[in-house]
């Protein structure tokens, strides 16, 4: 995939021409341009990791607070090529700002911009990258469905603290704007849980990964199936692959 076809998949979000909106009715246009070119560097290091490792790229959704890349990939890939992709974010953003302060272009917005961004997108709320981060950690230790669920519950805590403390210090319309979004993608994202899941366990019966690591489970629930693992499960004394008891699961034909 080139630079030019990632190009043609920006989109924006109709949050995003509500945000400039408002911005210009307040003043604030040539604070929410450098606010854009920020978002639009940080996702430039996302799409840069994911050039690397040939993922391939669906849309990359600009939204008030931040980017979205969206890719057309396997839920199975290796774990590290998914985390390198979401920290490459955060980091192409850090060495943007600290080449401006090198150059003597930095300014007190910019900084704040920076540092703003930066922390509110490492926050453990989906879709920000600090969830994608968290729950990749999550997937190393945790069984998968653990994991996402913990995610959607982090997730939905979070936005609920986030919300006390926008109360008390009085935050704008356009936080409030920012905060029922995320609010809406969790949501999302808790309704998903069950397709999600379905298509991580039918990926492993469809297709034929190479995992180094190995895994023995001591019963038949497919909850305990973990990413970058092949599975041997142990049922009445007897031994099956992941894929003759995903058979069970998905096709009707065969049975274990």
């Amino acid at each position: 995939m080139t630079i030019l076809s990632i190009y043609r998949k920006i989109t924006f979000h109709p949050l995003f021409y509500l945000v400039t909106l408002l911005c210009v009715l307040m003043g604030l246009f040539k604070e929410f341009i450098i606010f854009s070119l920020v978002i639009f560097i940080h996702e430039w290091g996302h799409l840069m990791a994911a050039l690397y490792f040939n993922w391939r790229v669906d849309k990359v959704l600009i939204l008030p607070f931040g980017g979205l890349t969206i890719f057309k990939e396997n839920i199975n890939k290796p774990i590290y090529q998914e985390l390198i992709i979401a920290l490459s974010g955060p980091l192409m953003q850090i060495i943007f700002y600290f080449m401006c302060c090198k150059l003597g272009i930095n300014t007190i917005f910019l900084t704040k911009i920076h540092y703003s961004l930066l922390l509110f997108n490492l926050l453990p709320i989906h879709p920000l990258d600090g969830s994608k981060i968290m729950v990749l950690l999550f997937n190393y230790v945790l069984p998968f469905k653990l994991s996402h669920y913990l995610l959607i519950y982090i997730s939905f805590f979070s936005i609920i603290l986030l919300m006390i403390m926008s109360f008390y210090l009085h935050i704008s319309l356009i936080v409030t704007i920012i905060i029922s979004f995320i609010l809406y993608q969790v949501y999302k994202e808790l309704k998903k849980h069950p397709f999600y899941f379905n298509k991580f366990l039918f990926e492993r019966y469809l297709y034929s990964f190479s995992f180094k690591k190995k895994r023995l489970i001591r019963n038949k629930s497919v909850d305990n199936m973990y990413r970058d693992y092949e599975h041997l499960f142990l049922i009445n004394k007897n031994y099956y692959t992941e894929k003759q008891l995903l058979r069970k699961r998905f096709d009707f034909k065969d049975k274990v």
